[in-house]
């Protein structure tokens, strides 16, 4: 689905989920999902580092972005930890 790039920018500091998939000397990469409805959607976009580029989310973009439907599902992680610590 898509949606306007003004939308996605207003709702880029609120999302259900935001992760942070990586980055560059002058970018961060960001994974979001959001709800629209009853729906949520997942994203991605990157905005500037701070101090060294003014890059806002979507600025690149065109006027509408394509977001891909997902649902929420359970999932089980396993973690590791040093023998010695007993807590996470």
């Amino acid at each position: 689905m898509q949606f306007r790039t003004i939308f996605l920018r207003e709702i880029a500091d609120t999302p259900i989920r935001k992760t942070l998939l990586g980055s560059t000397d002058e970018v961060v990469f960001y994974e979001s999902i959001f709800k629209d409805g009853d729906k949520l959607y997942r994203t991605f976009y990157r905005i500037g580092k701070e101090g060294i580029s003014n890059e806002e989310p979507y600025e690149y973009e065109n006027e509408f972005v394509e977001c891909e439907e997902v649902e929420e599902i359970k999932t089980k992680v396993i973690g590791y930890v040093a023998v010695d610590r007993k807590e996470i």
